[in-house]
This record gives structure tokens, sequence and C-alpha cells, in this order.
């Protein structure tokens, strides 16, 4: 297995996001109100991009199955795959951040602090301890490009808190299946396919 430190994280993403499947997911789509949606047929693939960070899985089983899971859900909505020069083209990206985020818990009763009270002068303590939680957020951007334009026309992007528990490959598949069909839920915009 490489060593790349890009090539561990997107492989850790994808198999995490796998794990952890649709719950906690957030989705959001976007496309062109002017696009033609309804004369597609026929889709390919974006060429891919040999480049490190170019998005794509640098892991050949993880990219196979995100890759079967779109071609899937295009299939189900009636577009047919062809190998090159079909009405649109579909790629995907992945990325994952990191998130900290603090808690801080507070021991004692500190509003009791010094002044003279009810039952005479008193002085409060409280004290504080403060937590540092790291999250990895992954991330999964969905294009769709008109062929003929080669402009974008359609995205939607899946994001969620990932973990690093692994399945088998069934199982994982399985829950690429399912996040792929959320986040590809909204396409095409209006219809369900052709």
């Amino acid at each position: 297995m490489s060593t790349n430190p890009r090539f561990r994280t997107a492989l850790g993403f994808v198999i995490a996001l796998a794990v952890t499947a649709c719950s906690g997911l957030s989705v959001v789509s976007d496309y062109d109100p002017s696009g033609d949606f309804g004369s597609y047929q026929t889709y390919s693939w974006l060429p891919d991009a040999e480049s490190e960070g170019s998005g794509i899985a640098q892991d050949p089983l993880v990219d196979g199955r995100i890759r079967a899971a779109i071609d899937n859900d295009l299939t189900a909505k009636g577009f047919q795959k062809v190998d090159d020069g079909g009405d649109f083209a579909v790629g995907y990206q992945i990325s994952t951040r990191e998130e900290v985020s603090y808690t801080t818990m507070y021991s004692g009763w500190g509003g009791y602090g010094y002044g003279y009270g009810y039952w005479g002068p008193s002085v409060g303590m409280s004290s504080s301890s403060t937590t540092q939680h790291t999250s990895t957020i992954g991330q999964l951007l969905i294009g769709v490009f008109d062929q003929g334009s080669k402009e974008l026309v359609w995205r939607s992007t899946g994001e969620k808190t990932i973990s690093d528990r692994q399945r088998s490959p069934e199982e994982a598949q399985e829950n690429i299946n399912n996040i792929i069909s959320r986040v590809m839920e909204s396409f095409p915009p209006g219809g369900s396919g052709s």
C-alpha cells in the first residue's frame, strides 16, 4: 500500500464514509436552471486526472466502488453509459478536513463569590477544564457537465464526520451505494431520468 499521505487520507475517508453510511450525511445540491436535463439520454465519465490532488480516489478498489455506485444510480434513472461522448459527463472528487472543537467544563458555583451575604462574608471558588476534540470531516462531490458546452450543470456534495471503523468489501459497497443514492437524489432536477 502507498505511503502517500493524500492516498491514506482519501482511502480512510472513503472507508470511514462507507462505514458510517448515511447517518449524519449532509447533502447540498445545485444546478443550472437553464440546463436541458430532459434531453439527456447517455453519459460518459470525465477523463481521469492522474495528478496527485485530483480528488479521485487513488485506491482502485475504492474508485471502482464509487464509479459502480454512480453507474448503478444513473442506469436506474434510465441513462445509458457510453465510453465517450455521452450527452453529459460525470465525475467525482473526495476530500477531507480536520475540524477542532473545544468543550469546557466548570466545577464549583462561581456565582457565589466575594461579598457580604445573608450569613456574612463569603468567597466562591470554581475551576474549569477545557478538552480539545478533533474530528475528520469527509466530503464527496459529484459533478455533471454538459457535453456540448463543457459547463458544469449540476453538482451535489455529501459531507459528514467520519470514523476509522472498517467493514467487509460487500458492506463497504452497500454503504457507498447508499451514500451515492443520497448525494444523487436530486439528479436530474425535476425528474427521474429519461
